[in-house]
C-alpha cells in the first residue's frame, strides 16, 4: 500500500509531495482533494514521471489545507494513499465583545472569545500592546 502521512506548512511557504509509484502495464495516476478532483492551478499541479507522481503547491495559502488522496490503478489492481495537509499562519483578531472585568486603577482582566480563524493551531496567548 502506498504510505499515507500529514505534513504541515506555513502559509505562503511552497511544498512537492514525492510519492514513488511503478506497475506493469504503467498505471494512471489520480490525485483529488477532498471529494472531488484536484483543481490544478499556477499554484497547485502535478506531476508524473520516472516511477514518481509530485503534488506541488507553491505558496500556500488556507484554502490549501485538507485531505489530499493520490489513486494508482492499472487493469490489474489499484493503490490510493491520503496525505492530510494542514496550513498554519496567523490567528485572527479575537472576537467581541470585549468585556472588562475587576478593572482597579492598577490592572484590569479582559475577556473575549476565540478567533473564528484560529491560523490553524492553538492560539496559546495574544500581546496586548
Amino acid at each position: 500500500a502506498l504510505p499515507s502521512e500529514e505534513i504541515v506548512l506555513k502559509e505562503g511557504g511552497d511544498v512537492v509531495v514525492n510519492v514513488p509509484i511503478g506497475g506493469a502495464p504503467r498505471p494512471k495516476v489520480t490525485w483529488k482533494k477532498g471529494m472531488g478532483d484536484l483543481r490544478e492551478s499556477d499554484r497547485v499541479s502535478t506531476k508524473t514521471s520516472n516511477g514518481l507522481s509530485q503534488l506541488i503547491l507553491k505558496k500556500c495559502m488556507k484554502v490549501d489545507a485538507g485531505r489530499y488522496n493520490i489513486t494508482v490503478e492499472n487493469e490489474l489492481g489499484s493503490q490510493e494513499a491520503d496525505i492530510n495537509i494542514r496550513v498554519i499562519g496567523r490567528p485572527g483578531a479575537p472576537a467581541g465583545p470585549v468585556d472588562f472585568e475587576d478593572v482597579t486603577p492598577e490592572s484590569l482582566t479582559l475577556n473575549w472569545k476565540p478567533p473564528t480563524d484560529d491560523g490553524g493551531s492553538d492560539v496559546t496567548n495574544y500581546v496586548m500592546e
